[in-house]
């Protein structure tokens, strides 16, 4: 009989990463049916979850929700980076994915992120890359 199982490796090891201008990571209670979304206000944050779902408080005079959904095998590192391209008026949000192991693509991560309030107008890119 032949295993194979998942060993951490130094991809792995240490914490996820945020970069450029995103304020802070987010969890949020609730699954996400989207690949990438722009949340600019509390009517798009309601809009975007099931009703019953108690989602914590943003100010969004202040903050716009970004979020990529990717996924990944065993075990998996997060580098999330946002940045703003004031020439092309919009935030540039990658994240790249350190993967672990070698167990099939079953787990998904949903790298929700508070950046500054997208301005009117502009627009997000989003962008994935696995090492």
């Amino acid at each position: 009989m032949f295993l194979i199982h998942c060993v951490k490796g130094p991809k792995c090891w240490g914490e996820d990463k945020e970069e450029g201008i995103i304020e802070s990571t987010i969890v949020l209670p609730c699954t996400a049916a989207f690949d990438e979304v722009v949340i600019r206000n509390e009517a798009e944050y309601k809009a975007a979850f099931d009703s019953a779902c108690a989602l914590p408080t943003i100010d969004f005079i202040i903050n716009s929700l970004l979020g990529k959904t990717t996924k990944f095998g065993c075990d998996a590192k997060f580098i999330r980076e946002v940045k703003r391209n004031d020439s092309e008026k919009k935030y540039e949000y990658k994240v790249t994915v350190k993967e672990c192991g070698t167990c099939k693509r079953l787990g998904i991560e949903f790298n929700w992120v508070l950046v500054p309030a997208l301005p009117s107008g502009w627009t997000v890119d989003f962008s994935v890359k696995n090492k």
